[in-house]
C-alpha cells in the first residue's frame, strides 16, 4: 500500500496531464467530457484548494467528487511526481439524508466503485456520512484521527451545503434552536484530521448571505468559486386556489398495481425502496407521489412534469430551493 509522503497546501497539476486524465476516466460514468464548471471544480479540488460550487440541479455536481477518486488514482499511476498522489485514496462526503446516501452508494457500486455509508465494517474509498455520525460518534472520531486514514484522505465534500446554515444554525426558525446542530460543527473535521485537507462545498441554492455563512462555519477563506445562473426557463410557476379538499384513495394492495403512493420519514422501508425504484426508471406505474419537500434532494426522478406545493414557501430562500431543485 502506498501513501503520499507529504501533504502540500497546494499541488500544482499540469493542465495537459489533467486533460488526459479526465478523458481517460470519464467513460466510467458514460460521459464523453465534463462541463466547464465540473472541470474547473475538479481541477482546483485536485490542487488541494477549497472549492465552492453553486450550480443548478441537474448540472452534474456530484460527478465532481465521484471522479476525484479516479483522478487521484490515475495521477498516481501516470504523473511524474507520484509521491504527492495517493494509490488508494479515500474521500468523505457529508450528506444530509440516509436515503440520499444510499442512492449515491448504489449508483457508485453499480459501476464498480467502492462506496459505503458510515456503519459498514470495512473502510471504503467513498465514505458517505451524516454530520452526526462522524462528529458525535467516538468510534469515527478515532478513525479520523488515525494517521493511516489521514494519509489516504484527499478531501471532504459537503453535499447540499446550504443545510450547513439551514439546519446547523437557529437563524431560520422562530424557536432559535438548531435542527441539526452538528452541521454547524463541521469545522471540527479539520482539527480531527490535523492536516490541510480541502473542502468541496456543493449546492444549488445558496444566496450571497448563505454562501458567506457557509464559509464562516466551515472556516474556509478565499475558496475557488464556481457559480452558474440558476434560472430555469423550462419551469413555469403558478398559483391556484383550491375550492375544497380533494381526496384520492388507491385501494390496491399490491405495490406494482398502485397509481398513487405516499412517502415520508416514517414510511416503511419497503415503501421507500419501491418509490425510489419506480421514480428512477423512465417508465413507472406510479403517477402521483405525495411526499415532504425532502424528497426533492433524494434521487434523480425521471419524467416528472408537474410539482404541486401545498401552501406557500416559508421564506424567499425556501421558494428558490423548491424551484431550483426541479
Amino acid at each position: 500500500m502506498a501513501f503520499r509522503n507529504e501533504r502540500s497546501p497546494r499541488r500544482e497539476v499540469d493542465l495537459n496531464l489533467f486533460s488526459h486524465c479526465v478523458k481517460d476516466i470519464c467513460h466510467v460514468f458514460q460521459v464523453e467530457s465534463l462541463k466547464s464548471g465540473q472541470c474547473d471544480a475538479l481541477y482546483n479540488f485536485m490542487q488541494n484548494t477549497d472549492v465552492f460550487v453553486n450550480m443548478p440541479t441537474g448540472s452534474g455536481k456530484s460527478l465532481v467528487f465521484h471522479l476525484a477518486l479516479l483522478a487521484e488514482m490515475w495521477m498516481y499511476s501516470h504523473a511524474p511526481n507520484a509521491n504527492i498522489w495517493t494509490k488508494e485514496p479515500i474521500i468523505i462526503i457529508i450528506s444530509p439524508l440516509i436515503t440520499l446516501m444510499k442512492d449515491q452508494v448504489k449508483r457508485l457500486n453499480e459501476i464498480g466503485l467502492k462506496a459505503a455509508c458510515v456503519g459498514c465494517e470495512e473502510t471504503e474509498r467513498g465514505m458517505f456520512m451524516l454530520p452526526e455520525s462522524c462528529l458525535s460518534n467516538q468510534r469515527w472520531r478515532f478513525v479520523l484521527e488515525r494517521k493511516i486514514y489521514q494519509d489516504r484522505l484527499i478531501g471532504i465534500v459537503v453535499y447540499e451545503a446550504h443545510y450547513v446554515v439551514e439546519w446547523g444554525t437557529s437563524s431560520n426558525n422562530k424557536r432559535k434552536t438548531a435542527f441539526r446542530v452538528w452541521y454547524s460543527k463541521l469545522n471540527e473535521l479539520k482539527s480531527l484530521i490535523g492536516c490541510d485537507i480541502p473542502f468541496l462545498a456543493l449546492t444549488a441554492t445558496a444566496t450571497k448571505k448563505t454562501k458567506q455563512k457557509i464559509f464562516d462555519i466551515l472556516e474556509i477563506s478565499n475558496p475557488y468559486e464556481i457559480s452558474e445562473d440558476p434560472n430555469r426557463p423550462n419551469i413555469l410557476y403558478t398559483v391556484e386556489k383550491m375550492d375544497g379538499p380533494k381526496i384520492f384513495c388507491d385501494g390496491s394492495t399490491e405495490p406494482q398495481m398502485r397509481l398513487c403512493e405516499m412517502m415520508y420519514s416514517c414510511s416503511p422501508e419497503s415503501v421507500k425502496n419501491h418509490v425510489l425504484n419506480q421514480f428512477s426508471v423512465a417508465h413507472s406505474h406510479l403517477r402521483v407521489l405525495i411526499a415532504t419537500t425532502a424528497y426533492g434532494m433524494v434521487v434523480n426522478s425521471k419524467n416528472v412534469t408537474r410539482v404541486i406545493h401545498f401552501g406557500p414557501s416559508k421564506s424567499v430562500d425556501a421558494r428558490k430551493w423548491y424551484v431550483w431543485k426541479k
